[in-house]
């Protein structure tokens, strides 16, 4: 059951939210301890590698498998996000914006899940 991956707008989606993710860390590098930024950017860059690696599987339930921990390492994303404002590396304004991106992508990926069943 291949899928062509990079057509998915949850994948390309989730490769701009790392991205931004990424630009972020690089912005409060030295000022904020480098296994925060560390574990966000790996997190982030784990949704997308998920959904791409679940696509290449045999199988639709090897895929659905892959696209749920992606959908784990966005949760993931939503606590260092949280972390990350909570000790003054981050606006408010930057978590309500990225996590408004991370939530819609969250949501999409639920579905994809439920169409996966």
């Amino acid at each position: 059951m291949y899928t062509n991956f990079e057509k998915l707008d949850i994948y390309n989606d989730s490769v701009s939210l790392a991205q931004e993710i990424w630009e972020l860390t690089i912005r409060i590098k030295g000022k904020c301890p480098s296994y925060l930024t560390n574990q966000i950017c790996r997190a982030a860059d784990s949704i997308g590698a998920n959904i791409a690696e679940g696509c290449g599987k045999g199988s639709r339930a090897d895929k659905r498998r892959f696209v749920v921990i992606s959908r784990g390492s966005g949760f993931e994303v939503k606590h260092w996000l949280k972390l990350l404002h909570l000790r003054g590396y981050m606006s408010q304004h930057r978590l309500d914006t990225l996590s408004k991106k991370l939530n819609i992508l969250l949501r999409r990926l639920s579905s994809f899940i439920r169409s996966l069943s």
